[in-house]
C-alpha cells in the first residue's frame, strides 16, 4: 500500500506528498519549486484549488494558470473546484481545459467529492474517468475507520471503479491508514498528519 503524506512544510521528505496549505488550498508557487529543488525524489503533487476568488471564471483562469506554472516542477495536481450544483454535476468545460493543461501528469479531484450524494458518486465518477482522472480522494477523516456502515459508500465506488482509477481515502493518521487496508481493498491512501 502506497501512503500520500498532506504537507505544508519544505522540511518533509516523505516519499509521496500533496504541498498545499490547510484545506488543500493553492501553496505559494515558488514553495513548489522549492520543495522540489531540496527534494528531488519524491513524488510530489500540489492543489491549486484556489477558493478566495468569487468569480468563477477567474478563480478557474488562476487554477490553470498555476497548473502550467507547477508541472514542471510536479508529478500532477489535486482540484476540488470542479463541481456544480451542489455537488451534483461536474464543470465539463473546466475540466477539459484542466485535463489537456495536465497532459500525461496526473489530475486527482480532491477529497470534496465525498460530499457528491452516495446515489450519484458512481455517475459522477464515470465522468470523471472520461476526463483522465486518474485518482478522486474520499473523507474518511470523521469516521471511525472499524464503522462498516460509514465506511460502505467507499466500499462501493472501490468495487465500482476496479482499476479504472484511483480511488485514494484521506485519513487523519497512519494509524487510520493502516486500519483502514485492512479492511479495504485500498492501494494509495493519503495521510493528513
Amino acid at each position: 500500500m502506497k501512503y500520500i503524506n498532506l504537507s505544508q512544510t519544505l522540511s518533509s521528505s516523505a516519499s509521496s506528498q500533496i504541498f498545499s496549505e490547510n484545506d488543500l488550498e493553492l501553496a505559494n508557487l515558488v514553495l513548489i519549486e522549492a520543495k522540489k529543488e531540496m527534494h528531488p525524489n519524491i513524488e510530489l503533487f500540489a492543489s491549486i484549488n484556489y477558493i478566495r476568488e468569487s468569480q468563477q471564471f477567474l478563480n478557474e483562469q488562476l487554477m490553470l494558470a498555476a497548473t502550467s506554472k507547477i508541472l514542471e516542477h510536479t508529478d500532477g495536481v489535486v482540484v476540488d473546484e470542479v463541481f456544480t450544483n451542489d455537488h451534483h454535476g461536474l464543470n465539463d468545460r473546466f475540466l477539459k481545459e484542466l485535463s489537456m493543461s495536465v497532459g500525461q501528469k496526473h489530475l486527482i479531484i480532491g477529497p470534496t467529492f465525498s460530499q457528491v450524494p452516495s446515489f450519484l458518486q458512481s455517475k459522477l465518477i464515470e465522468e470523471l474517468i472520461n476526463f483522465d482522472v486518474s485518482g478522486v480522494m474520499y473523507d474518511v477523516r470523521k469516521n471511525d475507520m472499524e464503522d462498516y456502515a460509514a465506511l460502505q459508500p467507499l466500499a462501493k465506488l472501490l468495487m465500482h471503479v476496479k482499476k479504472r482509477t484511483s480511488i485514494i481515502p484521506l485519513v487523519k493518521t497512519k494509524e487510520d491508514a493502516d486500519t483502514l487496508g485492512k479492511i479495504l481493498p485500498v492501494n494509495v491512501i493519503a495521510i493528513e498528519e
